[in-house]
């Protein structure tokens, strides 16, 4: 099976390649430019999908681009609705012209929920769109033109409501990824007190490791499978608790304060989703403890700025 993989130099499509290739699956990967990948496919230009989907000739697709951010879409909300729904829609028509018995996999997210009613959780694919931020809205608009495009051209497509995912590689404009960069950073320095601003702490998500993430989107290429499933792990987590077990991969003192300019327009206290359907089509469950997960992710960040540190020295050195 030769699997495209649209936007593979990202976050969850670098560890979707890695996942991919260990399947023993044949990957194409694009990026934008084509720099780093095998073919360029920009999602805002027809032709540029076009030919990366003709050029692929793929028994699936996964479309891993897009914009990720909650924070940006309330800066850039065209930009995110142009790049999660109207990039959708051109690899759609791509897929028509080029390759039309392709299995197509879409990536959505939780935020496609918004605030969860009393009594909903966890949340099942049933449960109301009622996005309260743009990003949300882009998700929820993308999905819509998946089914529309099933149901009238007969695309086989499937879609993953992705919950919170967190793992070595995340850039550090999410939140556990800037923790756990900001504990990695201070015990390079060899401080022994480090002071977090945050905004809210007694947030509860749920949260998935990127690597489990990655092999249930193998696992649904694979089952080629059609519809809506959650991806999650049905457990929910403070963000103070993730804060707690960051801090227990170091000996640093953290004080943390909270400051209400970081906290999101519309920030529900708790969202927890259920993977029932995907665990019984697939067999998937999340493998990963968060302990681990948090230990990857500072150990990742101290790899990272250790070697950039240790390059800023030799370059002035030399």
């Amino acid at each position: 099976m030769t699997v495209l993989l649209i936007g593979a130099s990202g976050f969850a499509g670098g560890h979707l390649g890695t996942a991919i290739r260990a399947a023993g699956l044949e990957l194409v990967t694009t990026s934008t430019d084509g720099e780093d990948a095998d073919l360029a496919c920009d999602l805002l230009e027809p032709a540029s999908v076009s030919r990366a989907v003709a050029e692929a000739q793929p028994k699936a697709i996964v479309n891993m681009a897009g914009q990720a951010s909650v924070a940006a879409s309330w800066k850039e909300p065209r930009q995110t609705f142009e790049l999660n729904a109207i990039g959708v829609l051109n690899l759609l028509e791509a897929t028509i012209a080029r390759a039309p018995q392709s299995y197509l996999l879409c990536v959505s997210s939780a935020e496609v929920y918004g605030a969860p009613e009393p009594g909903s959780l966890p949340l099942s694919e049933e449960a109301p769109l009622r996005p309260v931020s743009p990003y949300g809205s882009s998700k929820a608009a993308m999905e819509t033109l998946v089914a529309q495009y099933g149901r009238s051209h007969g695309i086989r497509a499937g879609v993953v409501r992705a919950f919170n995912q967190i793992g070595p590689g995340q850039s550090s404009k999410f939140i556990a990824s800037s923790l756990s960069r900001q504990i990695a950073a201070a015990g390079l320095r060899g401080e022994e007190r480090l002071e977090m601003t945050v905004g809210n702490v007694s947030a509860a998500r749920d949260f998935t490791d990127i690597r489990d993430s990655a092999q249930a989107y193998v696992s649904m290429v694979e089952n080629e499978l059609t519809g809506t499933y959650n991806l999650c792990s049905g457990k929910a987590l403070k963000i103070e608790e993730l804060i707690d077990r960051m801090v227990s991969q170091s000996r640093l003192t953290v004080e943390v304060r909270t400051d209400p300019a970081l906290v999101r327009k519309s920030d529900p206290p708790l969202v927890v989703g259920s993977s029932a359907r995907l665990r019984e089509q697939t067999g998937w469950r999340p493998r990963t403890p968060i302990a681990d997960t948090v230990a990857a992710m500072v150990d990742w960040w101290r790899e990272r700025l250790d070697a950039a540190d240790a390059g800023a020295r030799l370059g002035e050195g030399g």
